[in-house]
């Protein structure tokens, strides 16, 4: 007798959902993922839910998935990611090297990293660095290179070990059924406030895709970092570019979504920039929009501010998004 066929099982694509097989995460107190919740790095829940004040930090690159619901009512945080720059001098007392070394900054997502300043003596200006360069607009889809979160920015020290601001991280929710924010998710740059004439880091990148439909009632932010202003060594550091935001549901109310580029490090006055030989500010890493160039070092001393990043970008799909996965 020939063998009857069963009804047909669920679409082979909804895997991109999870299994479930790691139960319902419920954040009741603030902590981090795989350190106070998930120490088995399982992130394929059956429902995710953060309480009201609690916040739940996960590391730069992770991708959470969910049969069920996703409710965020209190604060997703997501962990920087890639690194700034540095110019690691001859004569500091870790250095092996004989001659100066650029360490360069993470590029993340961004199509050119920061670049660091002129270095030379004090009797001519020196320039300041370049930004990174953001996404262009075909490269802003659902996929594992938007995962590398924001570029790093970049340094402007000269016998000081300085590290230029770090680039944000990258978070993808992928859920089966709703997504809901009611308080907060927050993918901007740590603060590198002191690290005078650093790039700020590049924003990053939240993805929310759902089968069922994603509702923002609070806030979901990816700012470009701020630029630092001059002191002794160098000129005033260029923003970082916003990041990136892509929310694609059936069903989509964006609400309040933030992608601003950061400010560029304030101007200095004459006198401020001292170090003889000196640097010209570090630039500012790329996201989605573009890092901000360093100010200049004159050989007075002073500085103009660095300059803004731009904004990043912001994409509502309202599709299914699951053949997209």
């Amino acid at each position: 007798m020939p063998a009857l066929a069963g009804p047909a099982g669920a679409n082979g694509q909804l895997r991109v959902y999870g299994n479930g097989s790691a139960g319902a995460l419920t954040v009741t107190t603030t902590g981090n993922l795989f350190t106070d919740y998930a120490a088995d790095r399982n992130t394929q829940f059956s429902a995710i839910t953060v309480d009201a004040g609690k916040v739940l930090s996960v590391p730069g690159g992770t991708v959470l998935r969910a049969t069920g619901d996703v409710t965020i009512n209190g604060t997703l945080r997501v962990l920087s990611q890639n690194p700034g720059g540095f110019l690691q001098t001859a004569d500091e007392a870790f250095s092996t090297s004989t001659v100066p070394g650029y360490h360069p900054p993470g590029a993340g997502i961004s199509s050119n990293p920061a670049g660091t300043g002129e270095l030379g003596p004090n009797t001519a200006a020196r320039l300041g660095g370049v930004g990174g360069r953001g996404l262009a607009d075909g490269d802003l889809r659902i996929g594992e290179h938007l995962l590398r979160g924001g570029g790093g920015g970049a340094p402007a020290g000269t016998t000081v070990f300085k590290i230029g601001g770090t680039g944000a991280g990258a978070v993808m929710i992928v859920a089966g059924g709703t997504i809901t924010v009611n308080g907060s998710i927050v993918a901007s740059p740590a603060d590198f406030s002191g690290n005078n004439g650093a790039g700020g880091g590049g924003g990053g990148v939240v993805v929310l895709a759902s089968k069922a439909g994603v509702t923002n009632a609070g806030l979901i932010a990816a700012n470009g970092g701020p630029g630092n202003p001059g002191g002794t060594q160098g000129g005033s550091g260029g923003g970082g570019g916003g990041g990136v935001i892509l929310l694609a549901a059936p069903s989509v109310s964006a609400g309040t979504l933030q992608v601003n580029g950061g400010i560029g490090g304030e101007a200095r006055g004459s006198g401020i920039i001292t170090a003889n030989p000196r640097i010209g500010g570090g630039g500012g890493g790329a996201s989605g929009g573009n890092g901000g160039f360093g100010a200049s070092a004159a050989s007075n001393g002073s500085c103009t501010a660095g300059s803004d990043g731009s904004a990043g970008k912001t994409l509502v799909l309202q599709v299914d998004p699951t053949a997209m996965l």
